[in-house]
Order: C-alpha cells, then sequence, then structure tokens
C-alpha cells in the first residue's frame, strides 16, 4: 500500500545512527583488548565467541579461566574466582577496567562525559552487527529499520486523503494571499485565527501538528 512520509525527527534519527557506529567502534575495540591483552588461554575468538564476550564479559571470562587455570577445586569446592585469578597469575581487574567503557549513545548535550559502564551487548545494539572477516561490521538494514520508529506516515487511505487535503489547503490558501495581495499585517490575523504558522510570509503547518491532524481519528 502507498504511504507518504508526513514526520520524521531528524535529530532522533542522527542519534540513532551515531549510536550504531559507536557500538560497532566499541565492539570491534573490545575484542581487539581481549585478543591482545587478556586471551591467556588462546581462545579462538571467532563469531559465537565475540557474541559471548561482548553479551557478558565477566561471566565469559571468568567460564575461561574457571576451565583452564591449572589451579582446580580442592575437594569439589570452587576457589573464589578473585583468588583464583591471582593464584594463575591473571589481571582479572585489568579486564574488567578494559571493558568498562563510555556507553554507545550516551553522549549528547545534557551529558558530556556520557555513561561510563562494563561493557554488555544488549538484544537492540546485536541487530545492528554482522560479524564479517573477524570483525563486526554496521549492518545497514538494521540501522534503516531502527530509524523507522522515528518517521511517521500517512497509509492508510483516510490518512492519505486527509494529507491531500491539507497540502491543497495551504497551496490555495498562498496562491489566494499572493494573487490578492493580502499584506503582512491581514497574513499574520489569518495565521493567528487558524493557528498556523507564517514563514516568510507563507503559511505552514508544523509538521508535528500535521500529525496529529492527519492521524486523528
Amino acid at each position: 500500500m502507498k504511504k507518504i512520509l508526513v514526520y520524521q525527527n531528524d535529530e532522533a534519527i542522527q542519534a540513532a545512527i551515531e549510536k550504531a557506529h559507536e557500538t560497532i567502534k566499541t565492539c570491534n575495540s573490545l575484542i581487539n583488548k581481549f585478543a591482545i591483552r587478556h586471551n591467556h588461554f588462546k581462545t579462538k575468538v571467532d563469531e559465537n565467541f565475540a557474541y559471548k564476550l561482548l553479551r557478558d564479559p565477566v561471566a565469559t571470562f571468568d567460564e575461561l579461566l574457571r576451565a583452564n587455570s591449572p589451579i582446580k577445586p580442592i575437594a569439589g569446592k570452587e576457589l573464589d574466582i578473585v583468588k583464583l585469578a591471582e593464584l594463575t597469575g591473571i589481571n582479572r581487574e585489568m579486564f574488567i577496567s578494559d571493558f568498562t567503557v563510555v556507553m554507545p549513545g550516551t553522549i549528547d548535550r545534557y551529558n558530556k562525559q556520557g555513561v561510563i559502564a562494563l561493557y554488555r551487548l544488549d538484544v537492540e545494539s546485536t541487530k545492528l552487527l554482522i560479524w564479517q572477516d573477524n570483525e563486526f561490521v554496521l549492518n545497514k538494514k538494521a540501522v534503516a529499520d531502527a530509524c523507522e520508529v522515528f518517521k511517521t506516515y500517512a497509509e492508510t487511505p483516510q490518512e492519505l486523503e486527509k494529507l491531500k487535503w491539507f497540502e491543497n489547503f495551504f497551496e490555495n490558501l498562498n496562491e489566494y494571499c499572493e494573487s490578492e495581495g493580502v499584506g503582512r499585517i491581514d497574513r499574520n490575523r489569518i495565521a493567528m485565527f487558524l493557528k498556523i504558522n507564517l514563514d516568510n510570509g507563507r503559511f505552514t503547518i508544523k509538521p508535528k501538528d500535521l500529525v496529529r491532524k492527519v492521524k486523528a481519528a
């Protein structure tokens, strides 16, 4: 079915795109840090492991440590993980520190420092990733789909009819005022009476107001 874009939140769309790129950069950086600084047991960093590590870094690291440490449980009792890392000679705190980052999408004009936390890949962010040639690349379709949330369309026959009516109304109103030489003062009065905008002498409607009117039952 035909649909026509009525309004899109450009600021939110830009933020979603930036967050997607930041997510890719962060994930690749963390995987590289693990491979270079924390892969003590020569674990193969393939797609499955990369996702597992990013979804729960500490649990994955601890699982590797328990499975590969030469120090085994005594009488079936597991050692405290902090003590086990210490006895194995592995700097667990450094791993946690390396995986504590500025979370993607949290820096804005209200929070210039962003939110700093232990990274954990969530479900929505996972959709943005594609594993390719031993690194993550952007899933462009998923990003486009995420941006659709911030767009509003006229879709039903009734909505399309309303949208066309408003487009014709403003076109006819502007043409009439132009052809009849309606002055600035009278145009301002018309705009105030109809509760619409006057932009450089032309009548317009705020996109959010148009959405409300088009989507009204």
